[in-house]
């Protein structure tokens, strides 16, 4: 008998099986380890489908005729041949032995690296496939396996869109932990029963399904969440803008008034924002919050009595005094409702506006007497924006003035009313302040 000595690692450089039979020529050809063990027993027989038997072992192989060497059994003994020429070692220990003849000389046969790192020669290699035969040790990788885990990966994969679905994710935490604690049993004991279960064919599959619908989870619940700040920022505007209302109304202004005042004090921060000034205070959102909080100016106003706000003509100076406290109730209103939150920027841009847009730059004005920058610059616009919309529409103690004249007197408060930088925006966009007052004009 004759075999062939054909041995390829795998593109890692590792070899990891081997095969049992080739074809040549229309004929199979055995092993060369197989050859050997035929040439003591030749009665080789097919039990089933890729499994023969042989000298009472039964011999599983792949579908291509391959098997997988154990790496961890006992590696067949090496004798030197000088030890055997100087009778240094008895001829009883070949007694019932298969003996090879080969060389381990590095150069003279092809050298290979083994899955647990040992480099061994093509004899050692036969040696170790004919000692894993006799010991019943070959390893196996059937396709049942292969397909098995395919379809395991696929019920799993269904079974977490399902999950996702509704929001179960605790259960898809415990359902992958067992997973993981199942797919270890599951290779152990096939370790055992000497067959290799590739679990990468169970979980590869299976993660990259499962991070492509994770990954399309949380697209859309990222849409449905920004749908929903959307809506609540929506719904917290209009609770916002009644609230005002209801102020604006006592103090005989309008719902237009609100209107006009949020327009205003958004153009200016966003012609400073493009501007570059303030970077660290403007951004988007704090122009979207400084916006939807603007109408809150006045609702200390509601604390204000009715013959106080509505009086047509000029105020006593006790009266000027209890007018002057609705920037502290509109703060303290809305500080109760920020004990509600950890942090909320809109809450706080709403409380600086109310509470200290009557300051002015020089820190003449009220309710602390704040100068410069120390007023926050949300307050600084809404000053002008206020203050503006008084100027150009009737109040019960003046008649409108025309824009020019509003706008000289915003002017001219530059450095003592108001941030120049502020009012110097004013001067740019003061055209776009007249189309606003114009297109939400009073009833």
């Amino acid at each position: 008998n004759f075999g062939f000595i054909n041995a390829d690692s795998d593109s890692d450089g590792i070899l990891r099986r081997i095969p049992i039979f080739m074809g040549y020529r229309d004929k199979i050809f055995p092993s060369f380890a197989l050859a050997i063990l035929l040439s003591i027993d030749s009665d080789v027989k097919i039990v089933k489908k890729n499994q023969l038997k042989l000298l009472e072992r039964k011999i599983n192989m792949n579908s291509d005729s391959t098997v997988l060497i154990n790496p961890n059994t006992s590696m067949p003994k090496a004798i030197s041949a000088v030890d055997i020429l100087r009778g240094n070692i008895s001829p009883n220990i070949f007694k019932g032995k298969i003996v090879l003849l080969g060389s381990s000389i590095t150069g003279l046969n092809p050298q290979y690296i083994l899955a647990n790192k040992h480099k061994i020669s093509s004899t050692k290699i036969h040696a170790s496939v004919i000692e894993n035969i006799l010991s019943n040790s070959l390893i196996t990788q059937p396709d049942f396996y292969k397909k098995f885990n395919i379809y395991v990966s696929l019920i799993l994969s269904l079974l977490i869109i399902l999950m996702l679905s509704k929001r179960w994710y605790i259960s898809i935490l415990i359902l992958s932990i067992i997973i993981i604690f199942l797919s270890l049993i599951y290779l152990f004991v096939g370790y055992k029963n000497h067959i290799y279960i590739s679990i990468g064919y169970l979980l590869t599959p299976f993660l990259i399904y499962f991070f492509i619908v994770t990954t399309f989870f949380i697209i859309i619940n990222s849409m449905q969440q920004k749908r929903f700040y959307k809506e609540l920022i929506e719904s917290h505007a209009s609770a916002v803008e009644s609230i005002s209302l209801i102020a604006a109304i006592r103090d005989d202004e309008t719902g237009e008034h609100l209107k006009r005042t949020k327009l205003y004090i958004k153009e200016l921060a966003q012609y400073l924002y493009n501007q570059k000034q303030y970077p660290n205070i403007l951004n988007k959102k704090y122009i979207e919050n400084i916006y939807h909080a603007a109408p809150l100016h006045d609702i200390g106003k509601l604390g204000i009595p009715d013959n106080i706000l509505k009086k047509p003509g000029k105020f006593t100076p006790e009266e000027y005094e209890i007018m002057k406290q609705h920037p502290k109730l509109a703060k303290e209103a809305i500080e109760k409702a920020m004990r509600h939150y950890d942090k909320n920027d809109f809450l706080n841009i709403a409380s600086n506006i109310a509470y200290y847009h009557h300051e002015q730059w020089d820190g003449k004005g009220y309710p602390v007497g704040l100068k410069g920058d120390e007023i926050p610059l949300e307050a600084q616009l809404m000053s002008i924006a206020d203050v503006y919309d008084a100027l150009v529409t009737k109040r019960c103690y003046k008649e409108k003035f025309d824009f020019k004249k509003a706008e000289d007197i915003i002017i001219n408060g530059s450095g003592k009313n108001y941030n120049p930088i502020v009012v110097d925006a004013f001067k740019t966009l003061r055209y776009k302040f007249r189309d606003i007052a114009n297109s939400y004009k009073d009833a």
